[in-house]
Order: structure tokens, then sequence, then C-alpha cells
């Protein structure tokens, strides 16, 4: 069992609809989204190279949205320690969508 299905089983997380996996993260849908299609990008490991990993899908599923016209920009966010406004002490990645015109398409 890995750290994150650890984590999970012991409630230490509040994430859990799981949206894909893969062996280096897992993504999620935020508990409290900040707009539609906020995502959590979750290593399964605490590693430098799954954290990474988080990093470069979500910028391409952030990217794939823009091209896709599902947005019209979008933000990648990590909050490490407490002081920086963290609330779940476990390392995760948000991906956050930006629509402000009417001709963004939703699904």
């Amino acid at each position: 069992m890995s750290r994150l299905e650890q984590a999970i089983t012991d409630n230490f997380v509040p994430w859990r609809n799981i949206e894909h996996r893969t062996k280096h993260y897992w993504v999620f849908t935020d508990k409290s989204p900040i707009t539609e299609g906020h995502l959590l990008f979750v290593p399964t490991e605490e590693t430098a190279e799954n954290l990474w990993q988080c990093y470069q899908a979500a910028y391409k599923f952030g990217f794939n949205g823009v091209e896709r016209q599902q947005w019209e920009a979008f933000s990648i966010e990590q909050k490490v320690g407490e002081a920086a406004g963290q609330t779940v002490m476990y390392p995760h990645v948000h991906m956050i969508p930006v629509r402000r015109s009417s001709n963004i398409t939703t699904d």
C-alpha cells in the first residue's frame, strides 16, 4: 500500500473522487473547488520525482483545457507548510481553471 493509499485509508486527506491514477500520482476533484474543474494532483509517494510528475500533469491538463476552450487560463498552486496556508499536510498540487468570458464551453 502506498503512503497515499494509507493516508486515504486513515482518513488523513479529504479527497475521495478519484479522476485518474498513474504510478506517480492520482488526480482528485477538490472537496471545496474554487471553480468548476479545480483538480488536485497528489503524489503516490512523497518524493521529488512524484511531485514533479504532478506539476507536469497539472500543466498539461490545464493547457489542454485552454486549447479545447474549456477555460481561458489556469493557475497551478502548491502551499508548503502551515505558515503558507497549507491545511492538508500531504503534498498536493492544485490546477485551477480561470474563465472570464461567456464564449468558453463547459463539459
